[in-house]
């Protein structure tokens, strides 16, 4: 038989289970970035993602609409 004190683990486990699993998959997440920031690359966007970021900065700026071109600018295949 389990002791109250056992039970009453159980009972608290069982009704805070998201909020455990939320808790340990934030820290991990934390944890493997923090793992990563030693690396070169880290700092650093590469082909998608600086693209994306200079998107996002010109959008930020207020430039809305973009240029002439097309939706997506072709500033990404210049590179190749």
């Amino acid at each position: 038989m389990m002791s109250k004190a056992t039970r009453s683990v159980i009972n608290i486990v069982r009704q805070h289970s998201f909020g455990i699993v939320l808790i340990l998959a934030s820290a991990l997440r934390v944890g493997h970035v923090l793992a990563l920031l030693p690396l070169p690359l880290f700092d650093h966007l590469m082909i998608d993602s600086e693209l994306y970021d200079t998107w996002a900065q010109r959008i930020a700026a207020g430039e809305w609409l973009g240029g002439d071109g097309a939706f997506f600018s072709d500033e990404g295949s210049r590179r190749y």
